[in-house]
């Protein structure tokens, strides 16, 4: 009778362990539970020597070089030398694309990522000093605007309203 009792536990545990093991067996399904966010629009504004001027609607994390694909492509008057395409976009930014012709007469330009040096310190309140920081930023962050412009050393709010100041009378 023991062994009888001793057979059955063990057909019980048996049982019950297939049982467990099943359970918990792996069926090669998984699932993932995944958001898909969608891509933040921005917009940004684009003139000078492009085909279609205008604002336009792009991914963030798009380049120049998309907005300028969006605007139809530069003109021939364009002066692609003074341009990086491969600055990243931002919302609200505004670029202008400047004409072989404004290099060439020396025009100051309207936007800080052509900006060199000299038109640096054509600026109220900036020095050589400032100005190779600022170029020094752009080179190393890609692009500028007004807002990180504050992150220059030796740059606050009154030189950033100088800056634009300038920039919208030139």
């Amino acid at each position: 009778m023991k062994r009888n009792i001793l057979f059955f536990a063990g057909l019980l545990v048996l049982l019950f362990g297939y049982y467990l093991f099943d359970f918990f067996q792996f069926d090669g399904e998984v699932a993932l539970e995944t958001e898909l966010v969608p891509a933040r629009t921005i917009k940004a504004y684009i003139t000078g020597e492009v085909v279609t001027p205008g604002v336009y609607e792009l991914e963030e994390g798009d380049r120049l070089e998309d907005l300028v694909l969006k605007a139809g492509g530069l003109t021939r008057e364009a002066n692609p030398l003074n341009i990086n395409l491969a600055m990243v976009m931002t919302d609200g930014y505004k670029v202008v694309i400047p004409s072989q012709e404004a290099g060439e007469e020396g025009e100051a330009p309207r936007d800080l990522n052509t900006m060199t040096l000299e038109d640096f310190i054509q600026v109220e309140s900036i020095g050589e000093v400032t100005a190779k920081k600022i170029l020094e930023f752009r080179d190393r962050v890609g692009f500028l605007t007004l807002e990180n412009l504050l992150e220059v050393e030796g740059i606050g709010e009154v030189k950033v309203a100088l800056i634009k100041k300038y920039l919208e009378n030139q």
